[in-house]
């Protein structure tokens, strides 16, 4: 493989900017529309991998069309001897989207977020709730999502 993007890199890398197929095998797919075989294109993603031109495949839940219409970011506060294990059981938890861990700042103490879902607004307040009993933050603001503005990846090619 080139050292830069050919022109076959490039159609691979334009095939996944967009959303996967909903099928059994996605990558067959996309190894069909630009014409080489799935065992290729795998191998070619390893290296986009470990060249850097690509970061991560992810899917995206777009939890509103899903049917959940209460979603909330938790901002906690977790002392940093308990901050792994913490952030191990709020990822853990299965309306809980996403956790990750952010630096915190003057007047923003919070340096552990959790985005949670549910059906109802009780269903989200249970997993407030099992968050704050299973590792008890010091301090937590709770951030309902009043809009969607973007739900997009980057186009490149």
């Amino acid at each position: 493989m080139p050292e830069r993007p050919d022109e076959l890199d490039r159609a691979i890398l334009r095939e996944l900017q967009g959303d996967l197929p909903l099928v059994s095998e996605p990558y067959r797919e996309v190894a069909e529309r630009v014409g080489i075989s799935q065992e290729e294109l795998l191998q070619r993603l390893e290296v986009y991998l470990k060249r850097h031109w690509l970061r991560r495949l992810a899917g995206v839940l777009y939890h509103q069309r899903a049917g959940f219409k209460h979603n909330v970011m938790g901002a906690w506060r977790i002392p940093a001897e308990r901050r792994r294990a913490a952030g191990a059981f709020m990822a853990s938890l299965p309306r809980v989207s996403h956790c990750y861990e952010r630096p915190e700042f003057p007047g923003w103490p919070y340096n552990l977020f959790t985005m949670m879902h549910g059906q109802t607004e009780a269903e989200v307040q249970e997993t407030v709730e099992e968050i704050r009993r299973g590792v008890q933050p010091e301090a937590y603001l709770l951030l309902p999502t009043l809009r969607e503005f973007k739900k997009t990846s980057m186009q490149y090619f």
